[in-house]
């Protein structure tokens, strides 16, 4: 039985003029075969196929071997280059260590972190608290809400009751009007009718006087009759007496009967003409008389009558009126009554609508005072949400820019780079991270490329602008009230102090924030699959590092929001 062997001979060498840092090997490899030798009566035993087989499968593991010997060398190789590599690494973080005294540093970078990862959890915790208070709040002013609500919808309710009544009252009062002018009418009517029945008592009175004087003038006619009857009687008796006297003369005197007959006959002539003449005179006055006093009687009568009737219709009228007047003053009476009843309860619903409305408004001073107060609180809180919110931000930019740096330094001292020597300066990220750690302090934040960023943040309402993507992607807003704000045809503008183009978003949908109170504005090249808004007129939104003013103004175009970006390279 025999057996081939193989072995290898790996050399190296190493350059004398490579460079320090850098390690060159070159291998050489040299092979030695052994001849195989069999036994006497094998090869006689072992057919041609055999010998052909044996051979391919010795090739095949020779290959093999040669393939593991060379990755054996190229294993050897690199871990003597990584034992190098490591050496020199050493000998650099020594050198770097006794020049540059990292570990101070490296100190007070942990105790930064740490530092600003408490106040972080701290802002947190603080966060969360504020946010619950201010769910509190919140619920506080919707039940001083819906309390105004209900003390309004009592007010108004007092004050439909209180202007009912008051149109009840002036009703009554423009009856109360009324029917004293109704008064006043049949007053003067009354009046007038008085001073009616006055001049018709006085002409009825004058009308009497008339009756009496013509009473007293007719018994004066009659009495004046009745003497002139009786004088003419003494007349007569006294011409028949004369007559008796003249025929007893005549008789005596018988010589002169001519004469006596003659004076008979003239004196019964005269004493006939006499007698009609008196006759006529008389039943002349008498018929006068008699006619003049019957007419007046008549008229006396007539006038009786009338008067009478006219005496009994303003009887009956007067007895109508004051019963009427009567009536009126009852209801008069009635209605003062009901005026002074109506009087007290205005007095006392005034007396009461009063007290209402001083507890009323004594209740909204004071809820105006609540409200004032919790506005103030809220704007207080807000501001220090915001303060928050922007301490938050700075921390978190400035922790992604500690990362990267941490991700910079990690990635230099990384296997696989080309290890550099360390002389006596600091490299660009140990400088940023200088100078991070020594504006720690400063307003603002530094990004790693640039320089140092403020942002200020004012809102004059309810919403306001949360922040902007570093990188430019949205803008988010938020809104600090319940009731969701309209916010359509308002405009979301963002202008550039180097002259860059404006872009400007303007929300068409009134319901912006109907599901959350916090909206991102997405520019279209990066709002396909996200949440939000997805602007149609703006592409990006620009990167955080350039000074800017980002506003949002309303339909009317004045200034609802603002966050200022200051830069500093």
């Amino acid at each position: 039985m025999s057996s081939a062997t193989k072995s290898s001979v790996y050399k190296r060498t190493r350059a004398g003029n490579a460079p320090h840092g850098s390690v060159h090997h070159r291998f050489s490899r040299s092979s030695t075969s052994v001849p195989l030798s069999f036994q006497n009566g094998v090869a006689s035993s072992i057919s041609h196929k055999g010998v052909v087989d044996i051979r391919s499968n010795r090739e095949k593991e020779r290959k093999e071997m040669q393939d593991l010997n060379e990755r054996f060398g190229n294993y050897i190789e690199r871990v003597r280059f990584l034992e190098a590599e490591n050496t020199a690494l050493k000998e650099a973080l020594k050198k770097s260590k006794r020049d540059f005294n990292i570990e101070p540093i490296k100190a007070m970078y942990q105790a930064e972190i740490d530092e600003t990862k408490k106040l972080l959890d701290d802002s947190t915790n603080e966060n969360g608290s504020l946010k619950a208070r201010i769910g509190t709040l919140e619920d506080e002013l919707d039940e001083l809400r819906v309390q105004l609500r209900h003390l309004t919808d009592v007010n108004d309710q007092q004050q439909c009751t209180i202007d009912t009544l008051n149109d009840d009252i002036s009703r009554r009062v423009a009856d109360c009007e009324m029917l004293r002018r109704k008064v006043q009418e049949l007053e003067k009517q009354l009046a007038d009718w008085k001073a009616r029945h006055g001049h018709l008592e006085g002409q009825l009175h004058q009308v009497r006087l008339d009756l009496q004087e013509e009473t007293a003038q007719r018994m004066g006619e009659t009495n004046r009759a009745n003497s002139l009857e009786d004088e003419l009687n003494f007349l007569r008796e006294v011409s028949d007496a004369e007559i008796k006297e003249y025929r007893a003369l005549l008789s005596k005197d018988n010589s002169i009967p001519d004469m006596r007959e003659y004076w008979t006959t003239e004196l019964g002539n005269c004493l006939k003409e006499i007698r009609e003449e008196f006759e006529g005179q008389l039943e002349g006055m008498s018929a006068s008389m008699e006619a003049r006093y019957q007419s007046e009687l008549n008229e006396m009568r007539l006038g009786a009558s009338k008067g009478n009737a006219e005496t009994a219709h303003m009887s009956e009228e007067n007895k109508r009126l004051r019963s009427q007047k009567n009536d009126l003053e009852a209801k008069l009476l009635d209605c003062q009554a009901q005026i002074a009843q109506l009087t007290s309860q205005l007095r006392a619903l005034q007396s009461e609508f009063q007290s209402v409305s001083a507890d009323l408004e004594s209740e909204k001073s004071e809820h105006r005072g609540d409200v004032d107060r919790l506005n103030g609180e809220l704007e207080a809180m807000i501001k220090e949400l915001r303060d928050l919110m922007d301490a938050k931000l700075s921390m978190e930019l400035e922790i992604a820019a500690y990362r990267k740096l941490l991700e910079g330094e990690e990635n230099r001292l990384s296997l696989g780079g080309v290890v550099q020597s360390i002389g006596g300066f600091q490299s660009h990220s140990e400088e940023a991270l200088a100078n991070a750690l020594q504006n720690r302090a400063s307003s603002g934040f530094h990004t790693p490329e640039t320089g140092k960023i403020t942002i200020n943040r004012t809102a004059s309402g309810t919403v306001s602008i949360a922040e902007v993507e570093p990188n430019g992607k949205y803008v988010q807003i938020t809104e600090s009230s319940k009731p969701s704000t309209n916010l359509k045809n308002w405009k979301l503008v963002r202008t550039f102090d180097d002259g860059r183009a404006t872009v400007t978003h303007v929300f068409k949908d009134n319901n912006v924030f109907a599901t959350e109170k916090e909206v991102k504005i997405w520019g279209s090249k990066f709002g396909n699959t996200k949440d939000g808004v997805v602007s149609s007129s703006v592409n990006e939104w620009g990167p955080l590092n350039v000074a800017s003013r980002i506003t949002l103004r309303d339909e009317n175009d004045r200034e609802r929001a603002l966050l200022h970006v200051k830069y500093s390279g």
